[in-house]
């Protein structure tokens, strides 16, 4: 497939997740996925070299997050390593003019904290902030209603180590592949599921959920 034909996967995608969302996001999310292919291989960014499958694998794949932290003021995105998916739900609420106005991607490499930074500077992303740091030892001066994870932790650790970022009455949202149920068992004391929802990715025949915490 040709960049011209992963363009077009990556409009109908956004079409089917975002029906409301205007020609712009999709300009800018497709500059993403140039500036993934361009710097992948010198940040380590993906090991995916096929842009359709950056689209499928990584864009769309954060997106379907979209609805789950929508309304979320601000959002902690813990490990975001290339950015996902801080970046495109960054993109989409700004396109959106949706209440998530500022969303943190944080990471500790700071390799790719550098890439996610140039990523917010090229394609001027007022609602993103980078940060290069370790969760467990950043410091943040107001807690998150929302914090996210794509590919950073199993379950408990990934509560266990952002217990203190969030705010009262906030939720955890843990993007899962196929395999994750035995990880809910060692959740921590305080911690309950709210939801454990599927989600489908366009064009992508791969089971994905995402799991909801929140403090009990």
């Amino acid at each position: 497939m040709n960049d011209a034909q992963a363009r077009t996967l990556l409009a109908d995608g956004v079409a089917i997740l975002l029906p409301d969302a205007p020609a712009t996001l999709v300009d800018r999310l497709w500059h993403f996925v140039a500036l993934l292919m361009k710097w992948r291989r010198a940040y380590n960014l993906t090991a995916i070299t096929a842009p359709e499958a950056i689209v499928t694998h990584h864009i769309l794949d954060a997106l379907t997050l979209w609805p789950f932290v929508a309304n979320a003021p601000r959002l902690l995105d813990v490990g975001t390593g290339a950015g996902l998916p801080a970046v495109p739900l960054a993109l989409a609420a700004e396109a959106l003019d949706a209440p998530l106005v500022e969303v943190v991607a944080l990471d500790a490499v700071r390799k790719k904290a550098a890439f996610v930074q140039q990523c917010a500077i090229e394609l001027a992303m007022p609602r993103l902030t980078v940060v290069a740091a370790r969760v467990e030892t950043w410091q943040s001066s107001v807690p998150f209603p929302a914090i996210t994870s794509r590919a950073f932790a199993a379950v408990a650790d990934f509560v266990t180590c952002t217990r203190r970022h969030l705010a009262p009455n906030g939720r955890w949202f843990a993007m899962k592949g196929a395999e994750w149920s035995e990880e809910l068992a060692a959740l921590p004391e305080g911690v309950r599921v709210v939801a454990t929802t599927p989600v489908t990715v366009p064009f992508l025949d791969a089971r994905r959920a995402v799991v909801v915490l929140q403090e009990a």
